[in-house]
């Protein structure tokens, strides 16, 4: 990634951090390897706790547009009454983050499970993968 930085024009250095420094809403950076998985189906998952002023996921983004969180106050409310409208709301909330690119992703991992004709009832899970419990083997 340094290479590529360099190759763009950019000074670029790696830092190890320890994880306790890492995980602290105070440590600065300006990349970092990471990752999120949603706990709740919701797009508010994704945006509440990672890129408003008062994100308390560590390592946050360090973003913070009042406009937006007030958009997202919006379709916070919006959504209690209509979930299905709320959609549009975050669509356009997630589009003015991404314009803003308070994180760029590098990596979009993709799992593959391999299993035997003898196997049934596969059931894929996109947070905890296959669901073992539910196969069976002939």
């Amino acid at each position: 990634m340094v290479e590529l930085l360099e190759d763009l024009g950019y000074r670029g250095s790696v830092r190890a951090v320890p994880p306790r420094d890492f995980y602290n809403n105070s440590h600065e950076f300006q990349m970092a390897q990471a990752a999120w998985i949603a706990d709740y189906p919701a797009a508010s998952t994704f945006v509440i706790q990672l890129h408003t002023c008062g994100a308390s996921l560590a390592p946050a983004s360090g973003f913070c547009d009042p406009r937006i969180d007030a958009m997202i106050d919006d379709a916070l409310a919006v959504q209690v009454e209509e979930p299905a409208a709320s959609g549009a709301l975050w669509a356009e909330i997630d589009r003015e983050i991404v314009d803003q690119a308070p994180w760029v992703v590098l990596t979009n991992p993709q799992v593959v499970d391999f299993v035997s004709r003898r196997v049934g009832n596969y059931q894929f899970n996109p947070e905890w993968g296959v669901l073992v419990d539910q196969l069976w083997v002939r």
